[in-house]
């Protein structure tokens, strides 16, 4: 993928303005239907995760959103984009220094990626979920570990990062 990454990220009552030119080609492309085995043909399914791994919450959540919608309602795939929504979500709290909220989007986060994996071990649309479940466990207690607002910047540098299996079986680690 090329494309630039915001700078600086878009963080709502900062004074920042989100780069609408950037993010509308990222989301346009976006299949009818999203599932497990069509995951690489969505390019915001595959943007969004750059923007998450660059820290660009708000684009993140953003390109995401059309994503998930075009995902099979009830489906394992939509559970795990609602979980990577609110992973997103939570890292723009704490960008927003709301260490509160932050907390209850992390526990949002868990529910849906366990929803999500239904003790199933294989990576869901090239997503660890293993790996996933394992670094929001962490994530969380590092926000909790975190008394005032000042180790919150530590905590955005302790986000999950998420696992990709390559077409050619190899992982890469995306944070």
């Amino acid at each position: 993928m090329s494309f630039r990454l915001p700078d600086p990220p878009h963080v709502p009552g900062s004074g920042t303005v989100p780069d609408r030119a950037l993010l509308e080609p990222l989301k346009a492309p976006c299949p009818a239907l999203v599932r497990d085995d069509n995951w690489r043909d969505a390019y915001p399914f595959r943007a969004g995760l750059e923007l998450y791994a660059g820290g660009c919450f708000w684009e993140a959540h953003e390109v995401w959103e059309p994503v998930w919608l075009a995902t099979p309602p009830n489906s394992r795939e939509r559970q795990l984009l609602a979980g990577l929504i609110q992973l997103a979500n939570a890292g723009l709290k704490l960008r927003m220094r709301q260490s509160v909220a932050a907390r209850r989007l992390v526990d949002l986060a868990a529910g849906h990626i366990a929803e999500a994996s239904a003790g199933d071990r294989r990576p869901l649309m090239g997503v660890g979920l293993a790996d996933l479940q394992a670094g929001i466990v962490r994530w969380r207690a590092a926000i909790d570990d975190q008394p005032g607002q000042a180790g919150l910047n530590c905590c955005l540098l302790a986000r999950p990062r998420i696992v990709i299996a390559t077409l050619e079986g190899k992982v890469g680690h995306l944070r």
